[in-house]
């Protein structure tokens, strides 16, 4: 599958229907997580480094004792702690934000004993939720309605439900009219899940409405209008390419669409019918083995340390470059996304393209291949080899799709792509830095000259 760099231009209209209220964290009960989750080893790490660099401390992690976690836009972390310093062993408590770009925030940290007030008993309790005003638009329905709200500045999208026959739903449906903006103070569970069939693919949080304090519609005199009109027009100011793009990220455990094989619909909430029949394929492949998807596709890496997340805006063409630091070193991943061919007519990703030339679905066609196969589709590759080009000399590998190839040159840290068709530097990305010019090759696989961008030629010869 070759990387699409010119998509077909996509016309987006974005119109907010739900009323936006100031960006804040919403936030549910603390609940008891596993201590052997990925996520919150991931977490506990951090809390300690995060700790060690603001205070200059040297603290090892050899426990994690205790767990919580709270739902909030994104997740807060209480964990308590088993820590070594100078020999000398103790406990802290630290509690970690992890929002929905994936980045971590050691919020406080607290030396000695752990005290137990980290386990609340009854988390989904209403007592143990807190209270907070939220502005939205009701949708009413049969049996359970419920109201979206669209995060100004957090860009949460989220569906608070109840039932309309319960004591919230009757004071919610006497206040406000289906289709109007309506405001509540009141207590949400974030752990008690909802989603609404028309919302469900494009929401970035859930939770039942178990307690309402107050509540007022915003604009009393305003006639009915349609629920369809209402979450269609909430819906696509949620599903931008950029934000689809975040939720995948913010996508953890059992949420992720990679590495699990119980959900089909997952994989197919992020991507396009054929990116996702390659990604369901390899993951329930017959066999203990890892498949070709052998790295986290988030990252390009099996180790990682992630620092300076950034999802950057879409451009024209449905296209977001995500930049981050891994293990210190700048990385940047290239998604492609399109709705053209999508049924829902929303957002998917059709492609994501590593800084290598590389991208997953030619990683996963690749890795699907028989033993035989991988060397039949080697064998086409005839422009791999080294070469001197002048006195310097250059490795070629072409990439697996075969539409690309990496150039490392001896006088250059860093490699650079070529197009395997034009064999023109620079075309893959035009700010890399490094060689400008094009090789000239009479037919595929043999190469005769580099003619460099002032027009100079270089002698080009395979090196055995």
């Amino acid at each position: 599958m070759k990387i699409n760099i010119i998509l077909v231009v996509a016309l987006f209209a974005a119109t907010i229907g739900a009323a936006i209220c100031p960006a804040q964290r919403m936030v549910g009960g603390y609940n008891e997580a596993s201590k052997t989750d990925e996520t919150v080893v991931e977490t506990a790490n951090f809390a300690v480094q995060a700790q060690n660099k603001a205070q200059k401390s040297d603290f090892k992690l050899t426990a994690i004792e205790r767990v919580e976690k709270q739902i909030v836009a994104g997740a807060n972390y209480r964990l308590c702690l088993s820590i070594e310093a100078g020999g000398a062993s103790e406990q802290a408590t630290a509690v970690v934000y992890h929002n929905l770009q994936n980045q971590y925030e050691l919020t406080s940290w607290t030396s000695g004993k752990c005290t137990g007030d980290e386990t609340n008993g009854d988390s989904n309790a209403a007592d143990d939720l807190e209270t907070q005003t939220y502005k939205g638009s009701l949708n009413v329905g049969n049996a359970g309605s419920h109201i979206v709200y669209v995060g100004e500045e957090s860009g949460d999208f989220a569906a608070f439900c109840f039932p309309n026959n319960s004591a919230v739903g009757k004071r919610i449906l006497a206040a406000c009219k289906n289709g109007e903006r309506c405001q509540f103070v009141g207590k949400i569970d974030f752990e008690a899940s909802c989603k609404p069939k028309d919302l469900a693919a494009v929401l970035s949080a859930s939770g039942k409405i178990v307690s309402v304090e107050s509540v007022k519609s915003l604009e009393p005199k305003k006639k009915f209008v349609a629920t369809k009109k209402i979450s269609a027009a909430a819906a696509s100011a949620a599903n931008t390419p950029e934000t689809v793009v975040k939720n995948l990220y913010a996508a953890k455990g059992s949420s992720s669409p990679f590495f699990q094989k119980k959900s089909r619909a997952l994989v197919d909430k992020y991507f396009t019918r054929e990116l996702a029949d390659l990604i369901w394929k390899d993951a329930t492949a017959p066999g203990e083995g890892v498949g070709a998807l052998d790295f986290d596709p988030l990252y390009y890496a099996q180790d990682t340390q992630i620092t300076n997340f950034v999802v950057g805006k879409a451009d024209e063409n449905g296209v977001v470059k995500v930049r981050f630091k891994n293990m210190g070193k700048d990385e940047e991943i290239t998604f492609f996304l399109t709705k053209e061919n999508t049924s829902s007519k929303v957002w998917k990703i059709d492609s994501i393209g590593y800084s290598d030339a590389e991208d997953l679905g030619s990683i996963l066609e690749y890795g699907m291949l028989t033993e035989a196969e991988m060397k039949e589709a080697d064998s086409m590759n005839k422009l791999d080899g080294d070469y001197l080009v002048g006195t310097v000399k250059c490795s070629i590998t072409t990439n697996k799709s075969g539409f690309w190839a990496r150039v490392k040159c001896d006088d250059q840290e860093n490699f650079q792509v070529v197009d395997t068709e034009t064999m023109t530097f620079g075309t893959f990305n035009s700010k890399e830095k490094g060689r400008r010019g094009h090789f000239v090759s009479p037919e595929y696989g043999k190469i005769e000259k580099f003619v460099d961008a002032s027009g100079k030629e270089y002698k080009v010869k395979r090196v055995k």
